[in-house]
């Protein structure tokens, strides 16, 4: 903590990736707003604009999955407590309770014994997810591009976030993104245009909590209303091809260099109070 303090002390200019990140820093280590600069990831859309398999392979794996022809949920991600895996597990039951043909791919590992073990007993309460819920382990890249072939919706329920490049890939893919509005989730979606977002609550000395009810209302929405999914999906994906491109990001990285370099130096960050 005191490296990261110094660092921020003998920085004129900061680049960071999202309104939040931004906020946190300032409400931190005070950095001067006109040194702080917004310049958020972008993505290579290539690959996301030719299929990753045959339509064959996508077929079968699509059978693998979902053998009796449910709707497929996916998650892709590390499975960690700021993940919000136990809130999406608690959501996936009460989704499977209203929209029994479903079904949900995990793919990621639990970063701990520990945290396995709290996995274990939200599935042993809930045991509807038996059936509907598959683990896949860790996955290599591609593998996750293939599973959004087949995926008719993706959740991300992070209570933490600072900038998540998989909500990058999975609207690029055109699939309907349910996220919470935490962290960069928000400079991402537009709530109702361009992905659904859900709340976390946030209360003094406690965890935050994602909002269950919420959670699983936003997926039963794009389940039951084919249209709406679409619509979200196209809008997702122009709104990244669009906009989260690898050339406005670079622009807008030589911008902030050009702007250190021309001017008078801003003063650097306050030291924060000990």
């Amino acid at each position: 903590m005191e490296e990261e303090a110094a660092l921020f002390r003998k920085s004129s200019h900061m680049i960071t990736v999202s309104r939040s990140m931004k906020n946190l820093i300032q409400q931190v280590h005070d950095f001067p707003d006109a040194g702080l600069h917004l310049v958020h990831n972008g993505l290579n859309p290539e690959p996301f604009l030719r299929a990753p398999a045959s339509n064959a392979k996508l077929s079968k794996l699509s059978g693998l999955a979902a053998p009796d022809g449910q709707k497929v949920i996916l998650y892709a991600g590390r499975l960690h407590p700021q993940k919000g895996i136990l809130p999406f597990l608690e959501s996936a039951a009460a989704v499977v309770d209203q929209y029994p043909n479903v079904r949900y791919l995990i793919a990621g590992e639990s970063d701990s014994h520990t945290y396995g073990r709290r996995i274990d007993a939200v599935l042993a309460r809930y045991k509807t997810l038996s059936k509907s819920v598959k683990f896949l382990g860790r996955v290599s890249r591609e593998q996750v591009m293939m599973l959004l072939r087949i995926a008719n919706l993706a959740v991300m329920p992070s209570v933490y976030e600072p900038f998540a490049n998989v909500a990058l890939e999975i609207m690029a893919a055109g699939v309907p993104a349910v996220a919470t509005e935490q962290g960069g989730f928000s400079d991402l979606i537009q709530h109702g245009e361009t992905g659904l977002l859900v709340r976390v609550h946030q209360t003094d000395g406690l965890p935050h909590e994602v909002d269950v009810a919420e959670l699983t209302a936003a997926q039963v929405s794009l389940l039951t209303d084919e249209k709406l999914a679409q619509q979200i999906g196209q809008a997702g994906r122009h709104h990244v091809l669009t906009e989260f491109t690898v050339e406005r990001m670079a622009t807008s990285t030589l911008d902030v260099y050009r702007q250190a370099l021309k001017g008078a130096p801003i003063p650097a960050a306050k030291s924060a109070p000990t």
